[in-house]
């Protein structure tokens, strides 16, 4: 039931995090102009309008977040001043 509430959880804080991060980093992509912008030369690229490329950057720091703060290695389960946690 532990490890349910856990799971649950950290897809929570992975959801949370992308969500609210997402449009900052996606004005940030314009501001600093790391953008995919339309070609007409270019039969793949079919949006009309500059399209923001950090998305997949804010999706995988929202995956490495719980990962790193969830794994059984991390003392964040423990009292901090247990005896178990300075081993």
């Amino acid at each position: 039931m532990v490890e349910t509430i856990l799971y649950i959880l950290a897809f929570l804080i992975a959801f949370l995090f992308v969500y609210v991060l997402i449009p900052p980093i996606g004005r940030l992509a314009f501001r600093i102009d790391f953008v995919d912008k339309p070609r007409k030369d270019v039969e793949r690229k079919i949006h009309r309008e500059p399209i923001p490329l950090t998305a997949s950057y804010v999706m995988f720091l929202g995956f490495l977040s719980p990962t790193c703060s969830f794994q059984e290695s991390s003392t964040w389960r423990r009292p901090p001043f247990s005896p178990e946690a300075c081993c």
